[in-house]
């Protein structure tokens, strides 16, 4: 299938000039038109402090007031675990001493499409923000679109009660 641009040639070439400017992150306005074009991963922790309670911080911002798993995007040339790290100490404060995949969640919604890679981590520190909730309890509001990686840990807690 050959894809026709809506850009002429002339356009495409400062496109591309514009964007060889861009570093990540890169400015919310340029973020928000790259997702409308683009699938953008997203890397999410599921901090546990048993195998029942999950930590969710609060997100506010024009796209969602609620609770949520917390994470971010992965950035051009970063490795998830570096990810999972930055995640970690920005919104949480604490460093990740382990950190487990769990299985992934294409996401879509009005800003974007996604591919949410979830761990499940551990530290040795307790975290400076967020909240535990229940994982068959979750509070009212809670992002919808998380819900798939609520269930892939509440299928990791069944594996475990079953061993």
């Amino acid at each position: 299938m050959k894809y026709q641009s809506k850009l002429n040639r002339k356009e495409i070439q400062e496109l591309v000039r514009l964007l060889k400017k861009v570093h990540i992150p890169a400015p919310y306005p340029v973020f928000l038109a790259l997702c409308k074009v683009l699938p953008i991963v997203a890397v999410d922790i599921a901090y546990m402090k048993d195998e029942n309670h999950i930590l969710l911080t609060h997100r506010h911002d024009e796209f969602y007031n609620n609770w949520h798993i917390p994470g971010s995007i992965l950035w051009y040339k970063e490795k998830p675990e570096h990810t999972l790290q930055r995640i970690a100490f920005k919104e949480l404060g604490i460093k990740i001493k382990k950190g487990e995949f769990v299985g992934y969640n294409n996401e879509f919604t009005p800003r974007e499409q996604s591919i949410a890679l979830l761990f499940r981590v551990t530290s040795r520190t307790k975290p400076k923000h967020g909240t535990f909730f229940h994982i068959d309890h979750l509070p009212k509001g809670f992002l919808n679109k998380q819900l798939p990686e609520i269930r892939q840990i509440r299928r990791l807690r069944e594996f475990v009660t079953i061993r």
